[in-house]
C-alpha cells in the first residue's frame, strides 16, 4: 500500500486520538480502543515506512496515549458518584430481606427493653447502671433532665460520640463473621437498651420532651446501627449458606456487600453525632423545630435507603453489583514498574501481607509475646487495674502504653516495631514475586538483617519520642508523621545501598509524592480499625472464667492470666498490622519511584521499539 493511501484510510483516527488527549479528562476505555489500533497502524509503519515522517508521527503519538492513560487511569468523581448513585442503592436492594429482618429484630428487642421496664423499674439499672440512672434522676430534680448532652463542649462531645458510635456499628458488622450470630447479639443489646432508655423517661412523666430530645440525633444514629446489623446478617449468611461457592468464596462476596453498606452509613453515623454534640443541647428550641429536624431526618433515611433503591429495581435500571459474583482467580503479579491508583495499591497490598504472613507469621507472634510480657513487668499499679478492667480495644492502647519506666518502655516499643519491620523486610526480599525490575535475588546475611534492624531503630526513634509530649499533643503528632516515617521505614528494609544514600532517595521519593503517601495510609489506616475490632471480638469468646470453674486459682493468679490475656492479643492487634501498612507503603514507594524516573514505562517503550536503548 502507497503511504498516501495508508494515510489517507487512518487519519481520522489517528486524529480522534489527538482531540482526545487534548481533553482535560480523556476517557481512558476509548483511548485504550484508539492506542491498540494505532499501535497496529505504527507496526505497519515501521515494516513499510521505516524512513518516513508517518513513522515518527505515529511513534510520538503512541508515547503521548501511554503518558496520558498513566495519568487519567481513573476519574475518582465519577466513581464517587457512581457508588452513591448505583453502587450502595443496588446493595442495599439486594440485602432488603436482611435489612428488614434488623429492622423488625430491633424493634422488637426495643418493645422487650420497655415491657420488661414497666414490669420491673429495677431493670433500668441492670441495663444502664445504677451511676447513670442515679445522674439522670439529679438531673430530673434540678430541673433539666437533658442535661447528659450538656456536659462537655461540643467539639468534644462530637468526637467522643462519632469514635463511640462508629466502633459500634462497626463491631456489630464485624460480629457477623460468626455466622451473624454475633450480630444478632449485637442487635439485640442494643435495641433493649434504647427501649429502656426511652422507657425511664416516659416512666417520669417526660416523654415529649425526652423523645423530641433523643430522637433528634437518635433518627439517623439509630438508623445506622439497624442498617449496620443488616450488613453483618449479609456477612454472616454467606458463611452460613455458601451455596455453590466454598465458604471462604461465599464469605468474600458478602463482605464485600457489607462493606459496602457500612461505607455508606458512615458519614450518616458522623453527621448524627455532628448533630448530637451542637444541635441537641438546645433543650430550649420550640417544639415544632425539633419535630421538623426529626421528620426531615426520616424522610432523607426512608428515601435513599428505601424508596430510592426500590425505585431504581422497579424502573429496570439494572444494578451491576460486582459483589454478586466471584472475581476470576488471576495469579498474582504484583508490578513494582507501574504507577498504581490508590484502589490498586489498597487491593495488590492485602495480597502481599498475605502472602507475606504464610512465612512470618510466627515472628510476628514471637514479637507480639515478647511486648506483651515486657509491658506486664513495665505497667504501673493503676495501668494494670485499668488494663484488666477495660473491655474494648480502643480503650485498652492508651493503658497499654503507660508504663511505669516511660524510657524503657519506649525502648521497648521502638526495639519491637524495628524488628516488626525487619521481618517484614526479610519476608519481601525472600518473595521471587516481589523483586523490582533490576534487582536479583540476595540470599542475605544475618549481618546484613541485624544493619536493617539498626537502621529502623534510628529511622524510628523521633516518631517514638513524640509520645511523650504530653496533653495528647504526642498521640496527634505520632499520627500526622506516621506516613512519612513508614514510607522511609519501607524504603529502608527494601534498599540495598548504605543508610546515607537510601535515606537520600527515599526522602526525595517521600516529599515528591506526600498526597499519594496519606491517602495509601488513609485506606490502610481504616482497615487497622478492623484489625483492632477483631481483637475485642475475639476476647469476649476466650472466657478466661471458666479457668477458675476447673481449676482452684487465687484472685491474683486470675487477674494476671485475665490481664496477660488482653495484653497478648492487643499487643498483636498492633504488630500485625505493621506488615499491611508497610506493604502499602511498598506499593506507594515503588509507584513514586516510577512516576519520578519511568524506569518501567521505559523499559516497556524499549521493548516496543519507541525508543532508543
Amino acid at each position: 500500500m502507497k503511504e498516501t493511501r495508508f494515510i489517507e484510510q487512518n487519519k481520522e483516527k489517528w486524529m480522534e486520538l489527538e482531540q482526545l488527549l487534548s481533553t482535560k479528562n480523556p476517557d481512558p476505555d476509548k483511548a485504550s480502543e484508539l492506542f491498540i489500533q494505532v499501535s497496529d497502524d505504527l507496526s505497519y509503519a515501521r515494516t513499510y515506512y521505516g524512513n518516513r515522517v508517518v513513522r515518527v508521527y505515529l511513534n510520538q503519538l503512541t508515547q503521548q496515549v501511554l503518558g496520558s492513560l498513566l495519568r487519567n487511569t481513573v476519574n475518582h468523581k465519577k466513581r464517587l458518584m457512581h457508588f452513591w448513585q448505583e453502587d450502595l442503592p443496588g446493595v442495599i436492594y439486594h440485602s432488603r430481606k436482611e435489612l428488614i429482618f434488623s429492622t423488625v429484630l430491633f424493634i422488637f428487642c426495643m418493645l422487650i427493653g420497655i415491657l420488661s421496664s414497666h414490669y420491673d423499674p429495677e431493670f433500668a439499672r441492670t441495663i444502664l447502671g445504677a451511676q447513670y440512672v442515679n445522674m439522670t434522676d439529679e438531673n430530673i430534680r434540678a430541673g433539666d433532665p437533658m442535661a447528659v448532652y450538656k456536659d462537655k463542649d461540643a467539639l468534644n462531645m462530637f468526637l467522643y460520640i462519632a469514635q463511640n458510635n462508629l466502633m459500634v456499628a462497626f463491631r456489630t458488622f464485624l460480629m457477623g463473621l460468626f455466622f451473624a450470630v454475633g450480630t444478632i447479639g449485637s442487635m439485640v443489646s442494643n435495641a433493649i437498651m434504647v427501649g429502656v432508655f426511652q422507657y425511664y423517661f416516659i416512666s417520669r412523666g417526660l416523654f415529649v420532651d425526652s423523645a423530641l430530645t433523643i430522637w433528634m440525633h437518635g433518627t439517623m444514629e439509630i438508623a445506622s446501627i439497624i442498617i449496620a446489623g443488616g450488613a453483618g446478617i449479609v456477612m454472616g449468611k454467606g458463611l452460613v449458606f455458601p451455596g455453590t461457592y466454598t465458604r471462604l468464596q461465599s464469605l468474600r462476596i458478602s463482605a464485600r456487600a457489607g462493606i459496602k453498606i457500612m461505607a455508606g452509613i458512615a458519614p450518616v453515623i458522623l453527621v448524627a453525632a455532628l448533630i448530637e454534640g451542637y444541635i441537641t443541647r438546645y433543650t430550649e428550641l420550640n417544639n415544632y423545630i425539633r419535630l421538623t429536624f426529626i421528620l426531615l431526618q426520616a424522610i432523607f433515611i426512608l428515601a435513599y435507603f428505601v424508596i430510592y433503591p426500590i425505585r431504581k429495581a422497579r424502573k429496570g435500571i439494572p444494578f451491576r453489583l460486582d459483589e454478586q459474583r466471584m472475581p476470576a482467580n488471576i495469579p498474582f503479579k504484583p508490578a513494582l514498574d507501574q504507577v498504581k491508583t490508590s484502589s490498586a495499591i489498597f487491593g495488590d497490598s492485602f495480597k502481599t501481607y498475605f502472602r507475606l504472613l504464610t512465612k512470618s507469621w510466627k515472628a510476628f507472634a514471637a514479637i507480639s509475646l515478647l511486648f506483651s510480657l515486657c509491658s506486664l513487668i513495665l505497667l504501673h499499679e493503676d495501668a494494670r487495674l485499668m488494663l484488666g478492667n477495660t473491655e474494648w480495644f480502643y480503650d485498652k492502647l492508651p493503658t497499654l502504653l503507660a508504663w511505669e519506666d516511660v524510657i524503657s518502655g519506649s525502648l521497648l516499643f521502638l526495639c519491637c516495631s524495628a524488628a516488626t519491620a525487619t521481618v517484614f523486610g526479610w519476608s519481601w526480599h525472600s518473595e521471587p514475586l516481589l523483586r523490582a525490575p533490576g534487582e536479583k535475588q540476595n540470599n542475605h546475611s544475618f549481618r546484613f538483617y541485624a544493619f536493617k534492624f539498626t537502621g529502623s531503630i534510628f529511622i524510628l526513634l523521633p516518631l517514638v519520642a513524640s509520645l511523650l509530649l504530653e496533653d495528647g499533643w504526642g498521640f496527634l503528632l505520632f499520627l500526622l508523621l506516621l506516613p512519612c516515617f513508614l514510607i522511609w521505614l519501607t524504603g529502608w528494609q527494601l534498599s540495598e545501598k548504605s543508610f546515607a544514600k537510601a535515606s537520600s532517595e527515599i526522602l526525595s521519593i517521600t516529599f515528591s509524592g506526600l498526597s499519594r503517601h496519606y491517602s495509601a495510609f488513609a485506606g490502610l489506616g481504616v482497615i487497622g480499625i478492623f484489625f483492632f475490632l477483631l481483637g475485642d471480638v475475639i476476647f469476649p469468646l476466650i472466657n478466661v472464667s471458666v479457668l477458675s470453674w476447673n481449676f482452684r486459682m487465687g484472685d491474683d493468679v486470675y487477674f494476671w492470666i485475665q490481664l496477660g490475656t488482653i495484653t497478648f492479643f492487643s499487643s498483636c492487634a498492633m504488630f500485625f498490622l505493621v506488615p499491611l501498612l508497610l506493604s502499602g507503603m511498598a506499593f506507594s514507594f515503588y509507584s513514586c519511584r516510577e512516576i519520578n524516573g519511568a524506569i518501567g514505562l521505559n523499559e516497556r517503550l524499549r521493548k516496543q521499539g519507541l525508543v532508543s536503548e
